[in-house]
């Protein structure tokens, strides 16, 4: 099985279709923030809801379904969360309430944020691998039996691993292949609708669980186009001019 993993798509469209018209899957898979930020929250959740729906509760539709927690959002991500719930069906908003904050498919797991705490949301960046949430989560999957955790939340590709000591390495992705060994890895392959590593550009993973291989993409996409629409739905200009600096 060749498995699409997406995180973080916020909304944006021309990202969205790019990837998926360019790319050989079989199932997709859907690491939460598929709303906020940019302008089409609901045209994003209708098509991740026609590609089987396989995805986790992010932080972002947490808001959006949770409305009393809006307060902690930045400014930013409160106006993008408000637009989804002014544009949104009532249908979509609704089944944002049957996400799981975790799902488990084949030999790997998927959550917008780690196994330990997943409704908290905690942001753990690739400098943070002393991180007690990293290993807490590695606990958690080597008693589970989990090679791989796929997540996002934070925007920033890398690779956490567990040394034989105990330590936890890190790694860039970059356009690279991972193989995955006995040894349990934690993987945030980036942001597919708005990149934070200035590399502007739709960033994802796909996971064949055959050859037991990721391999990390990115691809160009029209961001003049989702910048304009962003600018159209009168949202912070800011949003529209990050996606071109990837921050």
């Amino acid at each position: 099985m060749r498995y699409l993993i997406l995180g973080d798509i916020h909304s944006n469209t021309e990202a969205f279709e790019e990837i998926l018209g360019n790319e050989k899957y079989d199932k997709v898979l859907f690491l939460g923030d598929i709303i906020g930020y940019a302008a089409e929250p609901d045209k994003c959740y209708d098509r991740f809801l026609a590609l089987g729906g396989l995805g986790v509760l992010g932080n972002h539709e947490s808001g959006a379904i949770r409305q009393e927690s809006l307060f902690i959002f930045s400014s930013n991500a409160r106006k993008g969360i408000l637009h989804a719930l002014k544009t949104m069906k009532q249908e979509n908003l609704q089944h944002m309430k049957s996400l799981p904050l975790s799902l488990e498919v084949s030999d790997i797991a998927i959550c917008h944020t780690l196994l330990d705490e997943p409704s908290d949301f905690n942001y753990v960046f690739p400098e943070d691998k002393d991180s007690i949430h990293l290993k807490k989560t590695f606990a958690i999957m080597k008693k589970k039996g989990i090679r791989a955790l796929f997540t996002g939340h934070t925007h920033t590709p890398c690779i956490f691993r567990e040394s034989g000591d105990g330590s936890i390495e890190v790694f860039k992705t970059g356009e690279s292949v991972l193989f995955l060994d006995e040894r349990p890895v934690i993987i945030n392959p980036g942001s597919a609708g708005q990149a934070r590593n200035r590399i502007p550009m739709a960033h994802y993973a796909v996971y064949d669980d055959v050859l037991k291989k990721v391999f990390f993409r990115t691809r160009n996409y029209d961001k003049s186009a989702t910048a304009r629409k962003i600018r159209e739905a009168d949202l912070p200009e800011f949003l529209a001019a990050r996606l071109f600096e990837g921050i």
